[in-house]
């Protein structure tokens, strides 16, 4: 107490903090009427680094508006960075083995994805019926495996902050068509109509990455085609007031909805609807990976 009696607020701070502290003070004085305040900053320390504190303060101001003084309350959150910390660091331990598994498990897959290939094309000789039909399972569980690490693999770039968009001017037909025409197959086994803007449609342009948006629409459509009862539209509109500043992607369907108790947990990673039919189907990455 001895030691910080007549300094002025600021002096309180380590050097970083200052310039930040002084900032919001001159700003207070400036001001007519009392308000309150918060910033996250750190306190000078007899030895070693400074202690990172939360101030909230309060002006106090006269009646004729001049500045009187100001109360401050400042808490130690020393633990509390602690614990943020070392919780990043099992984020970064959990992305790193994610990235590292998903890499060691591609050579392989890819290797009997070949194999299968291979066999299934009758290359080593002809196939009997029974086994075409079990190395058809084979091939479908590779694949299913294969989209498994490339998810893993996207998640771990998003929570790492390492995934890198390559964005040019992209004509937006061009992705959805390919992402629909990829699930088309899929939609008539399961007699749903898949309507979505082909090539006679007008070419609408934006800066974008094209594959990455390709990816979005193909998981959204995929989760769309699970639920719907017999139709999955994709619309595109131009939603700039007077100018095509925004482009607006849509992908609906007829299904049953989103329950209510869902909606909270709607992009939440390996979540997947509690009272679906089929809520025990996928991964539950598709949409966490569309918001990241």
């Amino acid at each position: 107490k001895d030691k910080i009696l007549g300094w002025k607020g600021h002096e309180l701070f380590s050097e970083d903090s200052q310039k930040r502290m002084q900032k919001i003070f001159d700003g207070l004085l400036q001001e007519k009427g009392s308000r309150t305040y918060a910033a996250e900053v750190e306190i000078k320390a007899p030895i070693g680094q400074g202690i990172p504190v939360l101030v909230r303060g309060t002006t106090l101001h006269a009646n004729d508006g001049g500045y009187e003084a100001s109360f401050l309350i400042m808490t130690d959150i020393r633990e509390q960075k602690e614990r943020e910390r070392r919780l990043q660091e099992l984020v970064s331990m959990q992305n790193d083995f994610i990235s590292m598994t998903s890499h060691e498990l591609n050579t392989p897959l890819a290797v009997i994805a070949g194999s299968l290939s291979l066999l299934s094309e009758q290359v080593f000789g002809p196939l009997n019926e029974q086994q075409a039909k079990h190395l058809a399972i084979a091939e479908r569980n590779v694949v299913r495996l294969q989209r498994l690490v490339r998810d893993l693999l996207d998640i771990s770039r998003i929570d790492s902050g390492r995934l890198s968009l390559q964005c040019t001017l992209t004509d937006l037909r061009s992705p959805i068509m390919s992402a629909c025409q990829a699930l088309y197959t899929f939609a008539q086994d399961r007699s749903i109509r898949l309507r979505f803007p082909g090539a006679d449609a007008p070419a609408i342009k934006a800066m974008v990455d094209g594959d990455r948006i390709e990816q979005v629409i193909l998981n959204l459509v995929n989760n769309a085609l699970r639920f719907a009862a017999s139709m999955v539209a994709v619309r595109v509109e131009e939603t700039g007031p007077g100018s095509h500043d925004e482009i607006q992607i849509l992908v609906e369907d007829d299904g049953p909805g989103i329950e209510e108790d869902d909606k909270k947990n709607l992009f939440t990673k390996f979540y997947r609807g509690q009272k679906s039919s089929q809520a025990g189907k996928g991964t539950g990455l598709g949409l966490a990976i569309v918001k990241g």
